[in-house]
């Protein structure tokens, strides 16, 4: 196995460019370290091609958000018939969009908040918030770590804030506060079995997750393994297992969710989740006593038994 030649692709042109450099940098050590001949490059750089790529035996793209984990370059690796990691264009396309996303948990009564896409009327928007009531949680349809998200608490920070984000990212999807213990659960793909990872608590230094509490050390403390009782432990994992299937995830993926008084209430869906040192993955499998090194292994040899056209 550590004759074959794995690329790594990190860094790119979204917000997330910065965060997937740093998680390219740890799965790159990891990679290296496993025996394997890895390279990685940055698909953004004026140097780069696409007929670089077929020198290498498998791609591994840890690019975040837009043109990397939505389906894009996916699409540039099945048109060019090079293996990869990661999910496939489809279930990379569904989860990026919060709001289809949003649409599949609701056909598959996988509990989620009430809410609505935006548009450019900002008169049409305030009264749809007014009949949801506040607060209300704001996120753009296509990024993530939490790029663009903000509370809105009342009316008037509606009307100072409002304009501004919509002009930003004129497809934002309006929910209900949700009030409760925010969770994510870590999902890996080993021998054609799904292996569902000890249940993160994230308790943020800040009213939510935010892009500064996700990626500066400290500013979130983590709970591992979220302390609940069995019975909702295991409706959890039969809701990611549902979501699991039905998106056609595969490899590694992250569910998040709010667990309230009522029970738990599914946010997204990350198909490239982090891997950089305040990370919430590495974290779940140093709680598995799963080795990161053992961990990049295994997908490379998802990959390898994978069939490409």
């Amino acid at each position: 196995m550590s004759s074959s030649k794995i690329l790594i692709l990190a860094g790119g042109s979204s917000a997330e460019k910065e965060i997937s450099r740093r998680s390219g940098e740890n799965l790159y050590k990891a990679i290296s370290e496993a025996g394997f001949n890895t390279t990685i490059l940055d698909p953004s750089h004026d140097n780069f091609s696409f007929n670089l790529l077929k020198n290498y035996d498998i791609i591994y793209p840890i690019l975040h958000g837009t043109k990397g984990e939505d389906g894009c370059i996916q699409g540039v690796l099945e048109t060019l018939g090079i293996p990869y990691a990661g999910c496939g264009v489809l279930a990379s396309a569904l989860t990026m969009n919060k709001a289809t996303t949003k649409q599949l948990f609701q056909t598959l009564d996988i509990p989620c908040a009430q809410g609505f896409v935006t548009n450019t009327n900002l008169e049409e928007n305030l009264t749809k918030i007014e009949k949801l009531g506040y607060p209300v949680f704001i996120k753009p349809v296509s990024e993530g770590s939490s790029v663009g998200s903000l509370i809105l608490h009342n009316k008037e920070e509606a009307l100072a804030l409002l304009p501004k984000h919509l002009k930003e990212f004129p497809n934002s999807l309006v929910e209900q506060l949700l009030i409760g213990r925010e969770m994510t659960v870590g999902i890996i793909e080993q021998n054609n079995k799904m292996i569902i990872l000890p249940i993160l608590e994230l308790k943020p230094k800040a009213e939510f997750y935010t892009f500064e509490t996700k990626y500066t050390a400290g500013m979130t403390e983590f709970v591992l393994p979220a302390p609940m009782d069995q019975e909702t432990l295991d409706l959890i994992h039969t809701h990611v297992t549902t979501i699991f299937e039905a998106f056609y995830l595969r490899d590694c993926v992250r569910v998040d969710l709010m667990l309230t008084k009522e029970g738990p209430v599914y946010l997204e869906v990350n198909t490239a989740p982090g891997m950089t040192n305040t990370s919430d993955i590495p974290s779940m499998l140093k709680a598995a006593n799963i080795d990161i090194k053992e961990f990049a292994t295994q997908i490379i040899k998802n990959v390898q038994g994978r069939n490409f056209c």
